[in-house]
């Protein structure tokens, strides 16, 4: 297994190298916007949270107008096309951010499945530590070790079937490698290693 973190990362960039080379110009920032199609974006919800949509077809766009309650947005001469959309994105971020101020997160996000529109919570710490999915993923996991004082931290990925990884502890108490690092990987005599703990310097 060969993995780089820096091409997992670069993977979900998109076409970005296409695009350099059939305009010669880099691609910029864009925010949670696309340069392709409107809506698409993170909105904040009447409690403080954010959803994340994108509706890059006119099927899926005419859905999340319904799911607003404005069906006849679809029809529109602003929002009627992909292209007039882009065009008056300010507008229709407006038009949608007022949406989802009105609902809480998870109520939105809800109406929005039941209309199958893409839509995601956006989530924290807190919504992961929460979460079915990354509960089932060991995704967070205990790593104290002996289980005294409960350290929550990331679980190991990738999963191998064959020789899974594991957290075997969080950090042990200062001082619990000494013996190893000081008399058997550097060769220090017992009475050498005291002299250094009497001396306070370990």
């Amino acid at each position: 297994i060969d993995v780089s973190i820096w091409e997992c990362m670069f993977s979900v960039l998109g076409p970005n190298a296409l695009v350099y080379q059939m305009t010669g110009s880099a691609p910029t920032r864009m925010g949670n916007r696309a340069t392709t199609h409107a809506g698409r974006n993170t909105y904040k919800t009447k409690d403080d949270r954010w959803a994340a949509i994108s509706a890059p077809t006119q099927t899926i766009v005419a859905r999340l107008f319904d799911a607003m309650g404005q069906p006849d947005l679809i029809e529109d001469s602003r929002f009627d096309t992909n292209a007039n959309r882009l065009k008056n994105v300010e507008e229709l971020d407006q038009i949608i951010s007022a949406w989802f101020a009105s609902y809480n997160r998870d109520d939105a996000v809800e109406i929005l499945r039941k209309h199958e529109v893409a839509v995601a919570p956006v989530y924290d710490i807190s919504d992961i530590v929460a979460d079915p999915h990354a509960k089932a993923r060991e995704m967070i996991v205990n790593g104290s070790g002996d289980g005294s004082v409960r350290l929550e931290m990331e679980g190991v990925f990738p999963k191998f079937s064959s020789t899974p990884g594991s957290v075997r502890h969080g950090g042990r108490e200062l001082g619990y490698d000494n013996d190893e690092i000081y008399s058997e990987r550097l060769g220090l005599s017992k009475a050498k290693i005291e002299e250094l703990v009497s001396s306070h310097i370990i």
